[in-house]
């Protein structure tokens, strides 16, 4: 037995543990069995749930990160940064050449976890070599006009029209006025065919961010009252 003036409790996350990965993160407890982590095996929240029998506040426990979405059961395609991701509504929402955790923040934000990534036959030159087969698997669509593309995708082909028309005038201007993406990456989607893929959130669990709530001192923090009183009161 150590006894002593303070006790410093470093919790840890808890991906792998099963109760709590369903209570607070289902979304991702819903990929099963493709998911892969990236934390040691006792990262099971030991510290969280000791300190909540004793009373202790929890803050954050919904949030969590996987690596960048990718593309639907196609896990040789990658996600180049010159692909353009878009919504239900046809609409760009991100700087797709961001690194991964704005990706999925923004990919979190859109109604239903619903996102493509699209482009032309042009952007396909020394990179997704493998896509012909996926098309023939039916996990890539194809299609001679965006339009189509829209259709086959689901979503609205007037919104995708207009999005890719301004898409495409920023390309030749070398400006990503929406997003700041690099000139680099910046690939017109002009030459048919046109090729559209629908993205899942990344199966690399890479850390939950919940634990105890503390306040500016450090002192775990009481769920009683107003939340304002530490565990030692």
């Amino acid at each position: 037995v150590f006894r002593g003036d303070a006790v410093v409790l470093a919790t840890g996350g808890f991906i792998h543990n099963e109760e709590l990965m369903r209570r607070y993160l289902p979304d991702i407890k819903a990929i099963g069995s493709r998911i892969s982590y990236a934390s040691a095996s006792s990262s099971t929240g030991d510290g969280i749930i000791m300190a909540k029998r004793l009373g202790a506040a929890v803050v954050q426990m919904e949030d969590g990160t996987t690596s960048a979405p990718v593309p639907s059961n196609a896990p040789g395609l990658g996600r180049p940064a010159w692909l353009v991701w878009v919504n239900k509504d046809g609409q760009r929402f991100v700087n797709e050449a961001a690194n991964y955790m704005p990706l999925i923040q923004q990919y979190r934000s859109q109604e239903g976890q619903l996102v493509w990534a699209i482009c032309d036959s042009n952007a396909l030159a020394g990179a997704w070599e493998d896509v012909e087969e996926y098309v023939n698997e039916g996990v890539v669509e194809k299609a001679d006009s965006i339009q189509e593309l829209a259709i086959r995708l689901g979503v609205s082909p007037q919104g995708l029209e207009n999005m890719v028309e301004g898409y495409n005038a920023d390309a030749a201007a070398g400006h990503d006025s929406a997003f700041f993406k690099d000139a680099a990456h910046l690939k017109p989607i002009a030459e048919p065919p046109f090729y559209g893929v629908q993205m899942i959130r990344g199966t690399w669990l890479t850390q939950t961010f919940g634990g105890l709530r503390i306040s500016p001192d450090a002192e775990v923090m009481s769920k009683e009252g107003d939340g304002n009183s530490s565990l030692k009161d």
